[in-house]
């Protein structure tokens, strides 16, 4: 069962003061001077309302600010005249100081809003040059910021330590994201020692304060039971919370629990109304999720266009999983979509980029085949290599493949066999027929027939054709195992039956010598026949001596002319060669429902 993960450090789309600076705007302009001035007043009456409106919320954050001189501020002197409502005049003292405070430092709240839009907008550069100097001012929301793009680089070197130090700051003095994501850090031990302890309390601090990204990570503490006993229920709570103040991934987070039933009593129709809310407003997770149930009728009745619809919007708001599956449409052309082979493998890449394990491992291949990407042995093994590692048993068998050819320049045996031997390990017959091979022939791993026959079996087993070839081969000439000439007929006929061409030449010559089969000169002209006209040029090549001198069937110059055409033609497969036949990576099956390459679950929680 998935895990929430934390909500991290970043901030939510910043409101909090800068809404109620909106008000800050030019004074309204009126022919008829007496209209205009009746305006104006009652224009900064309501702005004077909303500053203490807004006082109330954030009164402790407000008595914080640095003091500015009351003249910088150009509209002060006119608002000193404003009648004040008598509601105002029930306030403290310190709280129309607090008030008269803010507007006086309405320049340095502009500098902060213009900062965490251009944060929002990853204009880092901008976002830097607004909100640094407030920072080492002393703003608390500034600090938050700059806390974050130092820990993480944005815009600047990452400093951890200096990070840190900036959200100590903003924490202590109350500001909720600043909490959060020093609370972040505690529980992740990014740039300071792990403690879930301070990550509770810091995460409890920005949750009291109305943070629904501290409730989310601290919903994650308790399903993981990371510093607090497990506790779903109180998980569920908590996204709850975060949920009905309109935050987005608890929203998705919700809607899982009440499909699963973690914390809450399970509710198809509850889990659907909370994903589509979340979808609504954005959520790539939940978008994807919506195009599981459309595309699967789950809880919905089936609609491929609608399912296409969320597919899209989650890949284009950044999911991971639906950016791979909106590449695997257009890379076939499904549901609909046009065919756009380039577009897809963008997109795919875009996965990628992500870690996306099954991207990865799609775009390595790619390269490798130069299918939708110009061929780069260097891209593919470095695509590659990235899922391989996380267990990816397509990416293991080409990796495989690649250092088996050379791809990259140089053969490397031992590495080919180190990554088809975990792919074999896997189930994957065509890695487990050329580790068979590997054995068989000492490339790589020391020579070893048991071996060789144990892989090549196993792949038998499984239906590969290749396989049942080499099992055939070994039985044929006694390597590693009795010769035996009847099982090895045996397995030529199977292979031979389902196309096999190198098959049908070896059966061929068994019902000519009589080995494992009653001689049968009639059967040996069928299955040379066969595989000539399959195309194999050895048989054909044998062909143009059979006719020629009368092997078996009368001679026949007419055959032998044809059979010499179709030998000529064919020269560019190669001479007949009856080694063990290796096992290439053919396609890639892109089926969204049955396979590897399925579209899968992302993590249900927001990241």
């Amino acid at each position: 069962m998935s895990t929430p993960p934390p909500a991290g450090r970043a901030t939510m789309t910043f409101t909090g003061l800068s809404g109620y600076l909106s008000c800050a705007r030019a004074w309204p302009v009126a022919n008829n001077a007496a209209t205009a001035h009746v305006r104006r007043e009652k224009l900064r009456r309501e702005y004077m309302e909303r500053l203490l409106d807004g006082m109330l919320e954030h009164q402790q954050f407000l008595c914080r600010q640095v003091p500015v001189t009351l003249s910088l501020l150009p509209e002060f002197g006119r608002m000193q005249s404003l009648p004040i409502p008598a509601y105002i005049m029930k306030f403290r003292p310190s709280l129309l100081a607090a008030a008269l405070t803010l507007m006086a430092a309405l320049p340095a709240f502009a500098g902060l809003r213009e900062g965490a839009a251009a944060y929002e907008a990853k204009d880092y550069g901008t976002a830097r040059a607004e909100l640094e100097p407030l920072a080492r001012s002393g703003d608390p929301q500034a600090m938050y910021f700059m806390g974050v793009m130092l820990i993480d680089g944005l815009g600047v070197t990452a400093n951890l330590a200096e990070g840190i130090r900036f959200l100590k700051l903003s924490a202590e003095q109350g500001n909720r994201d600043g909490e959060n994501a020093l609370g972040y850090s505690y529980m992740t031990g990014e740039g300071v020692p792990r403690d879930y302890g301070l990550a509770l309390s810091w995460l409890n601090r920005a949750s009291a304060r109305g943070s629904a990204k501290a409730n989310v990570n601290l919903a994650s503490m308790y399903i993981d039971g990371v510093g607090v006993p497990v506790d779903l229920a109180r998980a569920a709570e908590l996204n709850r919370k975060s949920a009905e103040l309109g935050y987005a991934p608890s929203m998705n987070n919700l809607a899982y629990a009440y499909e699963f039933g973690r914390g809450v009593p399970a509710d198809t129709a509850q889990a659907l109304a909370w994903y589509r809310k979340s979808a609504e407003l954005g959520n790539a997770d939940a978008e994807f999720e919506l195009f599981r149930r459309y595309y699967y009728g789950r809880s919905v009745p089936k609609d491929a266009g609608a399912a296409i619809g969320w597919l899209r919007k989650g890949a284009a708001h950044g999911n991971a999983a639906a950016q791979y599956n909106w590449g695997s449409v257009l890379v076939n052309g499904d549901d609909g979509v046009q065919k756009d082979l380039a577009a897809g493998t963008e997109w795919m890449l875009r996965s990628a980029r992500q870690g996306y394990t099954t991207a990865e491992s799609y775009v390595g291949n790619a390269y490798m085949r130069g299918y939708g990407v110009r061929q780069d042995p260097a891209e593919a093994i470095n695509w590659l290599t990235k899922a391989a590692n996380k267990g990816d048993k397509e990416a293991q068998e080409d990796l495989g493949l690649m250092y088996m050819r050379g791809d990259s320049g140089v053969q490397d045996p031992a590495e080919s066999a180190r990554w088809y031997t975990k792919a074999a390990e896997q189930g994957m017959t065509r890695a487990q027929v050329n580790l068979g091979i590997a054995y068989r022939t000492g490339a790589g791993v020391p020579k070893d027939g048991a071996k060789a026959m144990q892989w090549a079996s196993r792949a038998a087993e499984a239906g590969n054709l290749n396989a049942i070839f080499n099992v055939a081969n070994m039985l044929e000439v006694g390597d590693a195992v009795p010769a035996n000439a009847e099982r090895a007929a045996t397995g030529y006929l199977k292979a031979a039956n389902a196309g096999h061409l190198e098959a049908m030449l070896k059966l061929s010559l068994m019902y000519r010598a009589g080995r494992g089969v009653t001689r049968n000169d009639a059967q040996y002209i069928y299955w040379l026949t066969r595989a000539g006209e399959g195309g194999h040029p050895g048989a054909q090549e044998r062909l143009v001596e059979v006719y020629r001198t009368g092997d078996a069937v009368l001679p026949d110059p007419a055959k032998v002319q044809y059979w010499k055409k179709l030998a000529g033609l064919e020269e560019s497969k190669g001479a007949s060669q009856f080694a063990p036949q290796p096992a290439d990576r053919e396609t890639i099956n892109l089926n969204r429902s049955g396979n590897d390459r399925a579209p899968s679950r992302s993590n249900p929680f927001g990241n």
